[in-house]
């Protein structure tokens, strides 16, 4: 089925497509020993009511920044031969929030019931595991290789507590899953190209040894930290936390970091937490792409990019539509990007078409771009400005490049049909059709839009279920460099 989009999308060691080069975080035990802690957690078989021996209880706290394939807690215990742990409980010095149990052999329990004092011992009935098998393709149903899909007990703040590689073939089997009384939480890919998001997983069908998930496409963001003395911030936690789970990374030696899983849809603003988990700074956007240098002022939420903002300049861009571009369905505002090529910020904005709009920019030397992302209007880059407060302000106008509108024929759906459009933005939308075509004795039923607006960025059309549980299909994938007069999708027929 369908992946959980985002409208807006965080590896093992052996994983060639790790998230950080910095060694993830490592598991935190009590301030002090925890003397004679009574028996307070007895695990057994859900189907027969036997004690589970050897069983691993954990107290697991929280974490702001959660780097994938990272195992953390603060307490510790395993079961003996008749079920029984003595998990320390949580203390002001050590507190915890979750209580996470596994053992060979079955689905791994995750609840936020963990021992207090006065409490009555808790019983955790643990299902026998069974394999979830996934497919992963991209937005253009393409099978995505090499990602690595995490497994995460709670909230997005808790540590993995499983995860897997998909093959050449998109495919990978997730262990550690009950069919029963599981409390699996969410499940979530990482991998350079991919957005970091949950997947909208259907676990019976995984279970079954077939579930598809559609993963949106994805940027990576590279660049520095530095400390507010020009010296690398070193095991510092960088990430842009859209969900609970990020995407986070940390800094290396260098004070280096790659983080990937961001959208490619907006400009990311990286936040940036010391290694104690504190945070210190958010910074402004990025140009993705380009590597990004940060660095970070002396107190915490001190500015260090925004200062220059304070004597911004205006400037006036104007974007007319080029051939063809008074075509219906067209939007009335494109989107705009300012950058500064030695740092890596930039700040987006829309630009009304056809009429100058007036942005406040800072001063300073920048790159223009307009159009690009799921416009209809490619990027087209207008060059370097100069902006200071003491000059005129600039103006700019362009003519924005062709649009295309085409016959869209979707066949073989009925009038209620929902067709979903992917880009390579990772964003979607559902088209509505202009008019139905009932079937006839040799001609399937077809939805037809009159005036399709071909996107600037590639795309796929996915036909949705009608059955919960089922896949999406692939109709139709298209870009610019295959435009045609009529675009006829229709199910496959395998």
């Amino acid at each position: 089925m369908l992946a959980r989009l985002a409208l807006a999308g965080l590896a093992l060691s052996p994983l060639a497509c790790r998230a950080t080069d910095a060694p993830p975080l490592a598991p935190a035990a009590p301030a002090a020993p925890v003397a004679s802690v009574a028996p307070n957690i007895r695990v057994v078989d859900a189907e027969t009511g036997r004690p589970i021996a050897g069983a691993e209880v954990l107290g697991v706290h929280e974490h702001t920044a959660p780097i994938p394939d990272s195992l953390w807690y603060r307490a510790r215990a395993t079961t003996d031969d008749d079920g029984w742990a003595a998990l320390p409980p949580p203390t002001d010095e050590a507190p915890y929030d979750w209580r996470i149990v596994r053992a060979k052999g079955y689905g791994i329990s995750g609840s936020m019931n963990v021992p207090r004092e006065g409490l009555e011992p808790e019983v955790v009935e643990l299902f026998e595991a069974v394999e979830a098998t996934f497919r992963v393709v991209d937005f253009q149903g393409r099978p995505v290789p090499d990602l690595y899909l995490g497994l995460c007990v709670g909230c997005g703040h808790s540590p993995d507590v499983g995860g897997a590689v998909t093959d050449e073939d998109g495919r990978t089997t997730i262990d550690g899953v009950g069919r029963h009384g599981r409390d699996i939480a969410d499940l979530y890919p990482v991998g350079e190209g991919v957005q970091m998001d949950y997947l909208g997983e259907d676990w019976d069908a995984a279970m079954d040894g077939h579930d598809m998930a559609i993963v949106q496409p994805g940027a990576t963001l590279r660049g520095r930290l530095l400390l507010a003395d020009g010296e690398p911030a070193v095991d510092y936690f960088v990430g842009a936390p859209v969900l609970h789970r990020g995407p986070w990374t940390r800094t290396d030696d260098q004070g280096r970091f790659t983080l990937v899983g961001l959208s490619r849809g907006d400009p990311a603003h990286p936040h940036a937490l010391t290694p104690d988990g504190e945070t210190m700074a958010i910074f402004g956007g990025s140009r993705l792409g380009l590597e990004r240098t940060l660095r970070l002022p002396s107190e915490r939420f001190g500015d260090t990019e925004y200062e220059r903002m304070n004597s911004s300049v205006a400037i006036t861009v104007a974007v007319a539509p080029g051939p063809l571009g008074l075509a219906a369905n067209l939007p009335d505002e494109v989107p705009g990007q300012i950058w500064d090529p030695d740092s890596g910020w930039a700040m987006s904005f829309e630009l009304d078409v056809d009429a100058p709009t007036r942005v406040e920019v800072p001063e300073g030397r920048f790159e223009l771009e307009v159009g690009g992302g799921d416009s209809p209007y490619p990027a087209q880059h207008l060059g370097s400005i100069e902006t200071s407060a003491g000059d005129a302000p600039l103006a700019i106008s362009c003519e924005l490049p062709r649009t295309r509108t085409v016959r869209l024929e979707v066949r073989g759906v009925g009038p209620d049909a929902r067709v979903r459009m992917l880009t390579a933005m990772g964003s979607w939308s559902d088209i509505v059709f202009d008019e139905f075509l009932p079937p006839g004795d040799r001609t399937p039923g077809t939805g037809i839009v009159e005036s399709f607006v071909i996107p600037g960025a590639p795309f796929g059309l996915w036909l949705a279920p009608e059955e919960h549980g089922d896949d999406y299909v692939l109709l139709e994938t298209s870009d610019r460099e295959s435009w045609a007069n009529v675009i006829r999708a229709e199910p496959s027929k395998e």
